[in-house]
């Protein structure tokens, strides 16, 4: 029927989207500056002009909404918020049917990601490390989304965080809260928001 063949002609084209999102988000990890993005052409554009937080420095090492919503939002009010990406790219940018609409990211990406500085760091490595920690040295905020479990293994938990930079404000956004018995699941939505 003329239905199930538009159906079929809009699951392929959606598939043939996602294959090429992928091969994209590969290109992108062998080419990081290309993580800049729709939302990181939008500098200089902040909520009614206000640039209440001119001055503040912003390391955003979040993921998908939650976190990243966050640092948007100080972004809007003028912070320096530079968003720290795996190579790969956050999970977000190719989450949804209205993938590649533009330059590649999805439209919530751009959205909780607008008005930040991106960099894609290896945090698995010791230069990527290197790099997060000089980034750390002069930032005023950290803001992350991890497990608790898994900060500690990079050395990026609070008491860690704290005795190298004690002035750093530390926000740390989770599924289910940071101590109780479901503190080590992960989980990730707009529930800090």
């Amino acid at each position: 029927s003329p239905a199930s063949s538009f159906i079929d002609e809009g699951f392929n084209a959606v598939r043939s989207a996602r294959r090429e999102h992928r091969s994209t988000r590969r290109a992108q990890a062998r080419r990081p500056e290309r993580l800049q993005g729709a939302a990181a052409k939008r500098k200089g554009v902040t909520m009614a002009g206000l640039d209440l937080l001119k001055g503040v420095k912003v390391v955003d090492m979040s993921a998908f909404v939650a976190a990243p919503m966050a640092g948007e939002m100080l972004a809007e009010y003028g912070a320096d918020v530079i968003r720290i990406e795996p190579l790969t790219g956050d999970g977000i940018r190719g989450a949804g049917m209205t993938q590649n609409i533009y330059n590649g990211d999805s439209p919530l990406y751009d959205v909780i990601n607008g008005n930040k500085r991106h960099v894609a760091l290896n945090t698995r490595t010791p230069e990527g490390m290197s790099v997060l920690w000089k980034l750390l040295e002069t930032a005023d905020v950290f803001i992350c989304h991890m497990r608790e479990k898994d900060m500690i293994k990079l050395g990026l938990d609070w008491d860690s965080l704290h005795a190298k930079f004690p002035a750093l404000i530390y926000a740390n956004t989770t599924g289910y809260g940071s101590t109780g018995p479901l503190a080590s699941r992960g989980g990730f939505d707009m529930i800090a928001y």
